[in-house]
Protein backbone atom coordinates (compact mmCIF):
# COMPACT_ATOMS: atom_id res chain seq x y z
CA UNK A 1 0.00 0.00 0.00
CA UNK A 2 1.48 3.44 -0.91
CA UNK A 3 2.27 5.97 1.81
CA UNK A 4 -0.59 8.12 3.01
CA UNK A 5 -0.33 11.94 2.97
CA UNK A 6 0.24 11.84 6.74
CA UNK A 7 3.14 9.42 6.34
CA UNK A 8 4.68 11.61 3.62
CA UNK A 9 4.29 14.70 5.83
CA UNK A 10 5.86 12.93 8.80
CA UNK A 11 8.82 11.81 6.69
CA UNK A 12 9.29 15.33 5.35
CA UNK A 13 9.08 16.81 8.86
CA UNK A 14 11.63 14.35 10.23
CA UNK A 15 14.00 15.13 7.37
CA UNK A 16 13.60 18.91 7.79
CA UNK A 17 14.18 18.78 11.56
CA UNK A 18 17.20 16.56 11.08
CA UNK A 19 18.82 18.83 8.47
CA UNK A 20 18.07 21.95 10.49
CA UNK A 21 19.59 20.48 13.65
CA UNK A 22 22.65 19.34 11.74
CA UNK A 23 23.16 22.81 10.23
CA UNK A 24 22.78 24.61 13.59
CA UNK A 25 25.12 22.14 15.26
CA UNK A 26 27.65 22.57 12.46
CA UNK A 27 27.66 26.36 12.83
CA UNK A 28 27.62 26.45 16.62
CA UNK A 29 29.93 23.61 17.49
CA UNK A 30 32.33 23.46 14.57
CA UNK A 31 32.52 26.21 11.97
CA UNK A 32 32.40 29.42 14.08
CA UNK A 33 34.68 28.15 16.89
CA UNK A 34 37.04 26.74 14.28
CA UNK A 35 37.35 30.06 12.41
CA UNK A 36 37.83 32.00 15.62
CA UNK A 37 40.33 29.43 16.89
CA UNK A 38 42.39 29.69 13.74
CA UNK A 39 42.36 33.45 14.04
CA UNK A 40 43.52 33.25 17.67
CA UNK A 41 46.32 30.87 16.67
CA UNK A 42 47.63 33.26 14.08
CA UNK A 43 46.92 36.47 15.93
CA UNK A 44 49.45 38.16 18.19
CA UNK A 45 48.11 40.15 21.16
CA UNK A 46 50.65 42.89 20.55
CA UNK A 47 49.43 43.34 16.95
CA UNK A 48 45.61 43.00 17.30
CA UNK A 49 45.47 44.40 20.73
CA UNK A 50 45.18 42.66 24.02
CA UNK A 51 41.52 43.63 24.43
CA UNK A 52 40.50 42.26 21.04
CA UNK A 53 42.49 39.08 21.56
CA UNK A 54 40.90 38.25 24.89
CA UNK A 55 37.45 39.29 23.62
CA UNK A 56 37.67 36.64 20.91
CA UNK A 57 38.72 34.05 23.52
CA UNK A 58 35.66 34.96 25.59
CA UNK A 59 33.41 34.72 22.54
CA UNK A 60 34.63 31.17 21.85
CA UNK A 61 34.06 30.27 25.50
CA UNK A 62 30.55 31.80 25.39
CA UNK A 63 29.63 29.90 22.24
CA UNK A 64 30.78 26.60 23.71
CA UNK A 65 28.94 27.31 26.98
CA UNK A 66 25.78 28.24 25.08
CA UNK A 67 25.99 25.09 22.97
CA UNK A 68 26.50 22.92 26.03
CA UNK A 69 23.77 24.47 28.19
CA UNK A 70 21.10 25.83 25.86
CA UNK A 71 21.12 23.23 23.10
CA UNK A 72 21.20 20.38 25.58
CA UNK A 73 18.30 21.94 27.52
CA UNK A 74 16.37 22.61 24.32
CA UNK A 75 16.84 19.02 23.24
CA UNK A 76 15.72 17.75 26.62
CA UNK A 77 12.57 19.90 26.38
CA UNK A 78 11.69 19.42 22.72
CA UNK A 79 12.67 15.83 22.05
CA UNK A 80 10.11 14.16 24.36
CA UNK A 81 7.38 16.41 22.98
CA UNK A 82 8.39 15.65 19.41
CA UNK A 83 8.51 11.94 20.16
CA UNK A 84 5.07 12.13 21.80
CA UNK A 85 3.55 14.11 18.93
CA UNK A 86 5.07 11.80 16.37
CA UNK A 87 3.76 8.79 18.28
CA UNK A 88 0.27 10.27 18.35
CA UNK A 89 0.43 11.03 14.63
CA UNK A 90 1.66 7.51 13.94
CA UNK A 91 -1.29 6.07 15.90
CA UNK A 92 -3.69 8.33 14.01
CA UNK A 93 -2.16 7.25 10.73
CA UNK A 94 -2.52 3.58 11.69
CA UNK A 95 -6.19 4.12 12.50
CA UNK A 96 -6.74 5.92 9.21
CA UNK A 97 -5.07 3.06 7.33
CA UNK A 98 -7.37 0.64 9.15
CA UNK A 99 -10.43 2.70 8.21
CA UNK A 100 -9.25 2.80 4.60
CA UNK A 101 -8.81 -0.99 4.54
CA UNK A 102 -12.28 -1.52 6.03
CA UNK A 103 -13.82 0.93 3.56
CA UNK A 104 -12.10 -0.80 0.65
CA UNK A 105 -13.32 -4.21 1.83
CA UNK A 106 -16.84 -2.86 2.33
CA UNK A 107 -16.81 -1.36 -1.16
CA UNK A 108 -15.64 -4.65 -2.68
CA UNK A 109 -18.38 -6.47 -0.75
CA UNK A 110 -21.00 -4.02 -2.00
CA UNK A 111 -19.87 -4.35 -5.63
CA UNK A 112 -19.79 -8.15 -5.36
CA UNK A 113 -23.26 -8.23 -3.79
CA UNK A 114 -24.60 -5.96 -6.55
CA UNK A 115 -23.16 -8.19 -9.27
CA UNK A 116 -24.56 -11.25 -7.52
CA UNK A 117 -27.97 -9.61 -7.19
CA UNK A 118 -28.11 -8.93 -10.93
CA UNK A 119 -27.17 -12.53 -11.70
CA UNK A 120 -29.80 -13.87 -9.33
CA UNK A 121 -32.48 -11.57 -10.72
CA UNK A 122 -31.83 -13.01 -14.18
CA UNK A 123 -32.00 -16.57 -12.79
CA UNK A 124 -35.28 -15.93 -11.01
CA UNK A 125 -36.85 -14.66 -14.21
CA UNK A 126 -36.14 -18.01 -15.90
CA UNK A 127 -36.91 -20.44 -13.07
CA UNK A 128 -40.57 -20.84 -13.97
CA UNK A 129 -39.74 -21.58 -17.60
CA UNK A 130 -36.95 -23.93 -16.50
CA UNK A 131 -39.31 -26.23 -14.63
CA UNK A 132 -42.39 -25.74 -16.81
CA UNK A 133 -40.47 -26.79 -19.91
CA UNK A 134 -38.62 -29.53 -17.97
CA UNK A 135 -35.33 -28.49 -19.55
CA UNK A 136 -33.22 -29.52 -16.57
CA UNK A 137 -33.11 -31.13 -13.15
CA UNK A 138 -33.39 -29.59 -9.71
CA UNK A 139 -29.69 -30.03 -9.03
CA UNK A 140 -28.90 -28.18 -12.29
CA UNK A 141 -31.20 -25.37 -11.19
CA UNK A 142 -29.46 -25.22 -7.79
CA UNK A 143 -26.06 -25.10 -9.50
CA UNK A 144 -27.16 -22.24 -11.76
CA UNK A 145 -28.15 -20.23 -8.68
CA UNK A 146 -25.18 -21.07 -6.44
CA UNK A 147 -22.35 -20.87 -8.99
CA UNK A 148 -22.56 -17.04 -9.20
CA UNK A 149 -22.24 -16.92 -5.41
CA UNK A 150 -19.14 -19.12 -5.48
CA UNK A 151 -17.62 -16.72 -7.99
CA UNK A 152 -17.97 -13.88 -5.46
CA UNK A 153 -17.36 -15.90 -2.28
CA UNK A 154 -13.82 -14.61 -1.91
CA UNK A 155 -15.12 -11.07 -1.52
CA UNK A 156 -18.37 -11.78 0.33
CA UNK A 157 -17.21 -14.53 2.72
CA UNK A 158 -13.42 -13.97 2.45
CA UNK A 159 -12.95 -17.55 1.27
CA UNK A 160 -9.39 -18.17 0.17
CA UNK A 161 -7.27 -21.03 -1.10
CA UNK A 162 -6.90 -22.37 2.45
CA UNK A 163 -10.64 -22.56 3.10
CA UNK A 164 -12.14 -26.04 3.19
CA UNK A 165 -15.60 -24.76 2.32
CA UNK A 166 -18.83 -26.55 1.52
CA UNK A 167 -22.21 -25.49 0.18
CA UNK A 168 -25.11 -27.95 0.33
CA UNK A 169 -28.84 -27.84 -0.37
CA UNK A 170 -31.12 -30.23 1.53
CA UNK A 171 -34.76 -31.06 0.83
CA UNK A 172 -37.14 -32.27 3.51
CA UNK A 173 -38.38 -35.76 2.70
CA UNK A 174 -41.78 -36.19 4.35
CA UNK A 175 -41.73 -39.98 3.91
CA UNK A 176 -38.36 -40.59 5.59
CA UNK A 177 -38.62 -37.52 7.86
CA UNK A 178 -35.10 -36.54 6.91
CA UNK A 179 -33.27 -33.66 5.30
CA UNK A 180 -31.73 -35.27 2.22
CA UNK A 181 -29.02 -33.66 0.06
CA UNK A 182 -30.14 -32.38 -3.33
CA UNK A 183 -27.02 -30.49 -4.43
CA UNK A 184 -23.59 -29.91 -2.91
CA UNK A 185 -20.13 -28.67 -3.70
CA UNK A 186 -16.91 -28.74 -1.70
CA UNK A 187 -13.37 -27.39 -1.79
CA UNK A 188 -11.11 -29.81 -3.65
CA UNK A 189 -9.06 -30.57 -0.49
CA UNK A 190 -12.10 -31.18 1.73
CA UNK A 191 -11.85 -34.55 3.52
CA UNK A 192 -15.53 -35.38 3.05
CA UNK A 193 -16.33 -37.61 0.07
CA UNK A 194 -19.52 -38.98 -1.41
CA UNK A 195 -23.00 -37.79 -0.54
CA UNK A 196 -23.47 -35.45 2.43
CA UNK A 197 -25.09 -36.83 5.55
CA UNK A 198 -28.85 -36.82 6.00
CA UNK A 199 -30.21 -34.97 9.04
CA UNK A 200 -33.19 -35.52 11.29
CA UNK A 201 -35.45 -32.65 12.24
CA UNK A 202 -33.63 -30.79 15.01
CA UNK A 203 -30.30 -32.60 14.52
CA UNK A 204 -27.09 -30.73 13.79
CA UNK A 205 -27.10 -27.17 12.54
CA UNK A 206 -29.08 -28.19 9.45
CA UNK A 207 -31.86 -29.90 11.41
CA UNK A 208 -31.87 -27.19 14.09
CA UNK A 209 -32.28 -24.41 11.53
CA UNK A 210 -35.06 -26.39 9.81
CA UNK A 211 -36.89 -27.07 13.06
CA UNK A 212 -36.61 -23.49 14.35
CA UNK A 213 -37.17 -21.92 10.93
CA UNK A 214 -34.47 -19.42 11.77
CA UNK A 215 -31.16 -18.63 10.14
CA UNK A 216 -28.30 -20.00 12.22
CA UNK A 217 -24.71 -18.83 11.89
CA UNK A 218 -21.64 -18.95 14.09
CA UNK A 219 -18.06 -17.80 13.95
CA UNK A 220 -16.83 -20.90 15.83
CA UNK A 221 -18.82 -24.12 15.93
CA UNK A 222 -16.43 -25.57 18.51
CA UNK A 223 -17.55 -23.04 21.09
CA UNK A 224 -19.33 -25.22 23.71
CA UNK A 225 -22.38 -22.93 23.92
CA UNK A 226 -22.85 -23.26 20.16
CA UNK A 227 -21.92 -26.91 19.70
CA UNK A 228 -24.27 -28.09 22.45
CA UNK A 229 -27.20 -26.47 20.62
CA UNK A 230 -26.47 -28.20 17.29
CA UNK A 231 -24.87 -31.44 18.43
CA UNK A 232 -25.37 -34.28 15.89
CA UNK A 233 -26.26 -37.84 16.81
CA UNK A 234 -23.28 -40.19 17.26
CA UNK A 235 -24.02 -41.91 13.94
CA UNK A 236 -23.56 -38.59 12.12
CA UNK A 237 -20.23 -37.65 13.71
CA UNK A 238 -17.05 -37.78 11.62
CA UNK A 239 -13.45 -37.61 12.86
CA UNK A 240 -12.71 -34.45 10.88
CA UNK A 241 -15.82 -32.50 11.90
CA UNK A 242 -14.14 -30.29 14.52
CA UNK A 243 -11.35 -29.40 12.10
CA UNK A 244 -13.29 -28.53 8.94
CA UNK A 245 -16.68 -27.30 10.22
CA UNK A 246 -15.59 -24.31 12.32
CA UNK A 247 -17.95 -21.63 11.02
CA UNK A 248 -21.28 -21.99 9.23
CA UNK A 249 -24.45 -20.27 8.07
CA UNK A 250 -27.60 -22.35 7.59
CA UNK A 251 -30.81 -20.89 6.17
CA UNK A 252 -34.23 -22.59 6.13
CA UNK A 253 -35.91 -22.80 2.72
CA UNK A 254 -39.52 -21.78 3.17
CA UNK A 255 -42.27 -20.49 0.90
CA UNK A 256 -45.15 -18.37 2.17
CA UNK A 257 -48.50 -19.91 1.13
CA UNK A 258 -52.12 -18.93 1.82
CA UNK A 259 -52.60 -22.25 3.61
CA UNK A 260 -49.46 -21.75 5.69
CA UNK A 261 -45.71 -21.90 5.30
CA UNK A 262 -44.30 -24.61 3.06
CA UNK A 263 -41.11 -25.91 4.67
CA UNK A 264 -38.91 -27.27 1.93
CA UNK A 265 -35.39 -27.72 3.35
CA UNK A 266 -32.22 -25.78 4.15
CA UNK A 267 -29.08 -24.47 2.50
CA UNK A 268 -25.85 -24.51 4.49
CA UNK A 269 -22.45 -22.92 3.94
CA UNK A 270 -19.44 -23.97 6.03
CA UNK A 271 -15.72 -23.26 6.35
CA UNK A 272 -12.80 -24.51 8.39
CA UNK A 273 -11.77 -20.89 9.08
CA UNK A 274 -13.16 -19.03 12.07
CA UNK A 275 -15.36 -15.99 11.54
CA UNK A 276 -16.30 -16.47 7.90
CA UNK A 277 -19.98 -15.78 8.61
CA UNK A 278 -21.44 -12.89 10.56
CA UNK A 279 -23.89 -10.02 10.54
CA UNK A 280 -22.18 -8.38 7.57
CA UNK A 281 -22.65 -11.23 5.09
CA UNK A 282 -25.29 -13.64 6.39
CA UNK A 283 -27.97 -11.61 4.57
CA UNK A 284 -26.43 -12.84 1.30
CA UNK A 285 -26.96 -16.44 2.45
CA UNK A 286 -30.57 -15.58 3.33
CA UNK A 287 -31.12 -14.10 -0.14
CA UNK A 288 -29.69 -17.30 -1.57
CA UNK A 289 -32.16 -19.23 0.60
CA UNK A 290 -35.10 -17.27 -0.81
CA UNK A 291 -34.17 -18.20 -4.38
CA UNK A 292 -33.43 -21.85 -3.57
CA UNK A 293 -36.79 -22.11 -1.82
CA UNK A 294 -38.40 -21.10 -5.11
CA UNK A 295 -36.31 -23.72 -6.92
CA UNK A 296 -37.46 -26.52 -4.61
CA UNK A 297 -41.08 -25.32 -4.65
CA UNK A 298 -41.23 -25.07 -8.44
CA UNK A 299 -39.66 -28.52 -8.69
CA UNK A 300 -42.33 -29.88 -6.35
CA UNK A 301 -45.10 -28.31 -8.44
CA UNK A 302 -43.58 -29.62 -11.66
CA UNK A 303 -43.52 -33.17 -10.29
CA UNK A 304 -47.05 -33.25 -8.91
CA UNK A 305 -49.09 -35.71 -10.92
CA UNK A 306 -51.81 -34.12 -13.03
CA UNK A 307 -55.36 -35.22 -12.05
CA UNK A 308 -56.76 -37.95 -14.32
Amino acid sequence: MPNTPIEDALAHARRSIYLNNRFVSFLTLLLIPLVLGLWVEKAEPAVVGSLTFWAVILIIFAIQTFAYVMLDRKASEDTPQLVFEYGELAKLNERLRGYATELSASLENTVAAEQLGRAWSAKQAHLGIFFEMKVGTVDEACASVIDPLLGQAGKIFSWGYDDLWTVAVYRWDEVQNLLLPVWWKRASEHPSTGDPRAWQNGEGHCGTAFMSQQTLFTEDLNDPSTFNRVRPTPANVRDYDHDVYRSFATVPLTIAHPDGEVRLGVVTLTSNVLGRFGETNVSVAEHLGDILAQVLYLDRLANVESPS
